[in-house]
């Protein structure tokens, strides 16, 4: 539960650390904007409430996963969360591509551990596409029947074949010593099971990786 917990508070963290950080080099070059400036601050902010909104959960029901399930907006869920990271991927050349729903795709579930899982996935496609000259994450929501379709690509390295069924094992991990301990898509894994999903992958040795989440649509 404690590596489960610090795993949850280090999305945010890595999060306002990228933008301080992006502030400093700004700053020091003197070549910020009030409106850049401004932006900054409002993910920092941001940022900041998932942590005290993780924490206060934690602090009620000393667990992050027994909170009462609530009408989520997919669409918005989504913004938000491409939102939170935009400014910073941009400073890494990354391209954020969004497909999303033309109506209103609702799911029964806790937003904070919905952008939780969408904050995992960014961070893994981010961290595939070190060594890639295009970085592209796309996210794209599709409704099939009953359900609603989230996709997770990148352009980034891919995964082996042999591999592929233990991505979302506990010790599995795909990134570089000192990159990750291999929690995140275990717990990605058991948050979207907690909100009556599932979650699948398909990966191509350098060409990328899609991560598809189906989750039961709620009645319109």
């Amino acid at each position: 539960l404690t590596a489960g917990i610090a795993h949850e508070i280090n999305n945010p963290l890595f999060v306002i650390t990228g933008y301080l950080n992006v502030l400093k080099d700004n700053l020091q070059e003197g070549k910020i904007s009030r409106e850049s400036l401004e932006e900054i601050a409002q993910k920092l902010d941001t940022a900041s409430k998932s942590i005290v909104r993780l924490v206060s959960g934690i602090k009620t029901f000393a667990r992050i996963d027994e909170t009462n399930p609530v009408p989520i907006d997919l669409n918005s869920a989504i913004q938000e969360s491409l939102n939170l990271v935009a400014f910073l991927y941009k400073q890494e050349d990354i391209k954020l591509e969004e497909r999303l729903s033309a109506t209103t795709p609702m799911i029964l579930g806790n937003i904070g551990q919905l952008q939780q899982v969408l904050m995992n996935l960014f961070s893994n496609a981010k961290d595939a596409m070190e060594n890639s000259k295009n970085k592209v994450i796309s996210v794209y929501i599709r409704e099939k029947g009953d359900d609603v379709i989230i996709e997770v690509s990148d352009t980034g390295c891919g995964i082996d074949p042999a591999h592929i069924k233990r991505v979302f094992s506990r010790a599995y991990t795909t990134k570089p010593v000192g990159k990750g301990s291999g929690m995140g898509l275990d717990l990605v894994r058991k948050l979207v099971k907690k909100m009556e999903g599932s979650i699948t992958v398909e990966s191509e040795l350098k060409r990328g990786t899609t991560f598809r989440i189906v989750f039961p649509r709620l009645p319109q």
